[in-house]
């Protein structure tokens, strides 16, 4: 396991005082621009062997999912971590022993094959339960990170259990390998795949807490949509179209979409219409009509609030 991949190793015990205070720390800090550790407490009872971020573009940090940390940890009786308004969100995976996480005032236990994804921004607290708990930490951040967690982790439990653990191990150690290695578009790669990694605990989160899919009702109006945004379709027909009432109606098309039914046909419209801006002469009033809104008028007043110009200008903008 992590055969290949060069690591610093760290062993000691106690508190977190000394190594915030100490001067080799401070210079990693400012090198690898970690975040502040100031609400930070921790003990480190054990051997850590740890990668760090290399240094990255502020304009990469800020459109990039990018790794801060890596630690692979074999920890004793006395380790812990408790810690909040740390921007990052944390990845953790047990191999061996048990450990334990208490998260948005829930407990849980982890054992092998459990693991965490948390907002570090958040409180939090984890230790070693017993005398020994094996786990790998990987920091991340960056571009659609905060989001990406916000959209598909926010509301779920945390922990997730992986059955199997060859699948996630052979994509952690993918990306770790990238890590070390100075290649071309490292970083492009490194964010493609630390989102592969995500949808992957995804899979596992649902197989892990049986959580529901979209409803066919819901998924089957979105293709119809999709394919007759042209039309004058009414919130009635929609609710007709399902066979529940448009009030619930609108409560799950809002849930597992984001949007409610009328706005999510109006941005499939605004869609459309920039697509036949970019690619087509046809004048902007006829695009209006051909993309299902009711006249010139309409259209342009969706098309500013959506993009903060009118059509014609988002046309002179796309030619110059």
């Amino acid at each position: 396991m992590f055969e290949h991949i060069y690591f610093f190793t760290h062993q000691t015990d106690g508190e977190n005082q000394d190594v915030l205070k100490d001067e080799a720390y401070q210079k990693m800090v400012k090198m690898y621009h970690l975040p502040s550790a100031k609400d930070t407490s921790f003990c480190i009872d054990g051997k850590s062997r740890y990668l760090l971020q290399h240094p990255l573009s502020l304009e990469k940090q800020k459109y990039l999912m990018y790794l801060q940390s890596f630690s692979y940890m074999d920890t004793g009786a006395s380790y812990y971590t408790k810690r909040s308004n740390y921007p990052s969100i944390l990845l953790l995976y047990t191999y061996e022993g048990i450990g334990e996480l208490i998260y948005r005032g829930q407990r849980y236990t982890l054992r092998k094959g459990d693991g965490f994804v948390i907002d570090c921004r958040e409180a939090q607290f984890y230790k070693t339960m017993g005398n020994h708990w094996c786990h790998s930490d990987l920091h991340f951040w960056g571009g659609q990170s905060a989001l990406f967690y916000n959209e598909n982790f926010a509301n779920k439990p945390p922990v997730f259990h992986c059955t199997q653990q060859k699948s996630f191990q052979t994509q952690l150690e993918k990306i770790l390998r990238m890590q070390n290695e100075p290649v071309i578009n490292r970083d492009f790669y490194i964010s493609f795949e630390l989102e592969k990694m995500l949808f992957y605990i995804l899979e596992c989160l649902k197989e892990f807490h049986n959580t529901e899919e979209i409803p066919d009702t819901i998924s089957l109006l979105q293709n119809y949509l999709e394919h007759h945004f042209a039309q004058d379709i009414t919130l009635e027909a929609m609710a007709g179209f399902t066979g529940i009432s448009k009030y619930h109606l609108c409560r799950q098309f809002k849930k597992y979409t984001g949007f409610s039914p009328r706005e999510y046909l109006i941005h499939l419209r605004l869609l459309q219409a920039q697509m036949l801006l970019q690619s087509t002469e046809i004048p902007c009033y006829k695009i209006g009509i051909m993309v299902g809104f009711a006249n010139e008028a309409n259209f342009i007043q969706h098309f500013k609030k959506a993009f903060d110009m009118t059509p014609g200008e988002y046309r002179n903008t796309i030619k110059n």
